[in-house]
């Protein structure tokens, strides 16, 4: 099974604003843009560009991505949710979905390699965070299954839905999907093992 990758993007000055206390506006533009050529080039290695995904408000984006072969999806909200829903509307009838977040500097191809693998013995694959509470990436065997549910304990909700609709659920925990950066004490961490 080889699904097809669903990147969202923020536009690069606009993300990671919870690291404001660490870096200053550029340092998190030049960030963001780091974080995503990572995460879309594992991608792009792991299923091959034409059948990665990317959705954002940004031109920029999305011009990187068609660039390189993927498609680019222009975000009509600002709604992580709404933009994956959106972005899984490109997807064919029938096909797995993969969702990854941008901020897994430890993402490698290796990682991708085991959520597809997970996919091939369940319905639904969920990489949570280190805590256990967030979805860094999730496998749905076919778009439409389970809803997007990204938020507060999404790996709880994910997991829920997921039981609702009689779907079996596998989690993959691996570093390069689980240690996400979203607050300074965890920006912090990255620098220290750097």
């Amino acid at each position: 099974m080889k699904p097809y990758i669903l990147i969202p993007v923020r536009p690069f000055e606009e993300g990671k604003t919870r690291l404001a206390t660490v870096l200053g506006p550029a340092e998190r533009t030049v960030l963001n843009r780091r974080f995503f050529d990572h995460v879309f080039g594992v991608a792009c290695q792991a299923v091959g560009p034409a059948r990665c995904i990317v959705v954002s408000r940004s031109a920029e984006v999305r011009d990187l991505a068609e660039a390189a072969g993927a498609r680019a999806v222009v975000e009509t909200g600002n709604d992580l949710n709404a933009a994956l829903t959106q972005g899984a509307g490109e997807v064919p009838a029938g096909e797995a979905v993969l969702v990854l977040s941008t901020d897994l500097p430890g993402l490698g191809v290796d990682d991708v390699a085991a959520m597809i693998k997970a996919g091939g013995e369940a319905d639904v694959v969920i990489a949570p965070d280190e805590a256990g509470v967030g979805t860094n990436a999730l496998m749905l065997r076919r778009v439409g299954i389970v809803p997007f549910l990204y938020g507060a304990n999404s790996f709880m909700a994910h997991t829920a839905a997921a039981g609702a609709n009689e779907q079996t659920v596998v989690s993959v925990n691996r570093s390069g999907c689980s240690r996400d950066i979203d607050t300074p004490e965890q920006w912090r961490a990255v620098c220290r093992r750097s």
